[in-house]
C-alpha cells in the first residue's frame, strides 16, 4: 500500500508487518500534490512542484519515479508541465489499465479585470512519448475502470465551481452524471470496483455549506468545499445507473481509498488513521494510527 504522509512524503506501508518505507521525500519548499502507481508497478507518476524561492504555491508538473526508489529525488524524471509558470498546474494523475495512457487534470489561472478566473481540463498523454490530448473541459480528478472502457471524473461548473460525479467513455465521449444533481453537498475520492460495476466515492450529505476552504479547494481555486474539507462517508453507485448506497457511518475527513488486488477488501486513509473494510462497508478495522494525507493505492 502506498500513500502520501503529512503532505510531504510518499510512503509504502506493509499491511502484514506495519513497516513504513519512504519512497519519495521532497526537498524543502517543494510540494507533492498527487501520485499514481503504474499498472505494472514499475513506476510512479507524481504531480509535484519542485522548490521555487521561499514558498511553493502549487505550480506542479508531472514526473515519473521508479517504484523501488527509497527517497532519492534525483531519480525523478520530468514528463509534462512548465513548473516555472505559477499560472499552470498539473495534478491528479491516473494511469489507464494497460499503462499506455496517463490521464491528469490541468489548471490554468487567467487574469481578468475583476480578478483571476480558473479553467480546468482533463487531458491524457500517450505514455511515454505522446502529446497532450484534451479529453474534457471543466473537469478534474480522473479515474479509469479496470477494463479501460470507462472514465469517472468530477465535472466542475465554470460559474459556481460546484462539482458532481460523472462517467464517460475512456476518450471522454458520452458524459453522463453518475449522481442526481443536489444529492450531496460535496463528492470526491472516487474509484471503480474491480468488475467496473460500481463507483465508490467519498461524500458529504448531512451538513450545512462550509465557510472555509481546504488546501485542496485552494489548489483547484474552487469556491465550494471538497468532501475532504468536511466529515464524509463512503458511498457507492452502480455504473449502469441507480441509487447511491451508503457504506460507512464514520464522518471522517481526508478520505482516499482503493481496492485490494484480489478485490476482497477496500483500504482507505482518513484523518484518524488507515482502515480496511469489506466492499459492502462491513468489517471495518483500523490497521494503523498513522497520519496520512493526499492519496493511497493498494499494490501487490
Amino acid at each position: 500500500m502506498t500513500f502520501s504522509q503529512n503532505e510531504t512524503s510518499l510512503v509504502r506501508f506493509d499491511l502484514a508487518s506495519g513497516e513504513q518505507t519512504v519512497v519519495f521525500q521532497p526537498p524543502e519548499n517543494s510540494w507533492l500534490v498527487g501520485f499514481a502507481v503504474s499498472p505494472d508497478n514499475s513506476q510512479i507518476a507524481l504531480a509535484y512542484a519542485p522548490p521555487r524561492g521561499d514558498s511553493q504555491l502549487g505550480d506542479s508538473g508531472l514526473y515519473v519515479l521508479p517504484t523501488d526508489s527509497t527517497g532519492d529525488s534525483g531519480l525523478l524524471q520530468p514528463l509534462l508541465g512548465n513548473t516555472d509558470d505559477p499560472n499552470d498546474a498539473y495534478f491528479a494523475p491516473a494511469w489507464s489499465a494497460d499503462g499506455h495512457f496517463l490521464y491528469y487534470a490541468r489548471s490554468l489561472t487567467i487574469a481578468t479585470d475583476s480578478g483571476p478566473t480558473y479553467r480546468y481540463d482533463l487531458e491524457r498523454l500517450a505514455y511515454p512519448n505522446g502529446q497532450p490530448e484534451l479529453i474534457l473541459e471543466n473537469a478534474v480528478w480522473p479515474d479509469l475502470s479496470p477494463d479501460g472502457s470507462k472514465l469517472s471524473y468530477l465535472s466542475i461548473d465554470p460559474v459556481t465551481y460546484g462539482s458532481n460525479l460523472y462517467l464517460a467513455d475512456a476518450g471522454g465521449k458520452n458524459p453522463t452524471p453518475a449522481l442526481a444533481s443536489g444529492n450531496f453537498l460535496a463528492v470526491d475520492a472516487h474509484f471503480f470496483s474491480p468488475d467496473g460495476s460500481m463507483v465508490i466515492f467519498s461524500a458529504v450529505s448531512d451538513l450545512p455549506p462550509p465557510t472555509g476552504l481546504s488546501w485542496f479547494d485552494r489548489l483547484l481555486g474552487v469556491k465550494v468545499a471538497a468532501a475532504h474539507s468536511l466529515p464524509s462517508d463512503w458511498w457507492r453507485v452502480p455504473t449502469a445507473g441507480g441509487q447511491p448506497e451508503r457504506l460507512t457511518h464514520i464522518l471522517d475527513t481526508g478520505l482516499y481509498g482503493d481496492y485490494s488486488p484480489d478485490g476482497q477488501h477496500i483500504a482507505f486513509l482518513a484523518t484518524s488513521g488507515i482502515y480496511v473494510m469489506n466492499p459492502d462497508g462491513s468489517g471495518l478495522t483500523r490497521v494503523s494510527n498513522a497520519i496520512a494525507f493526499g492519496g493511497m493505492q493498494w499494490i501487490p
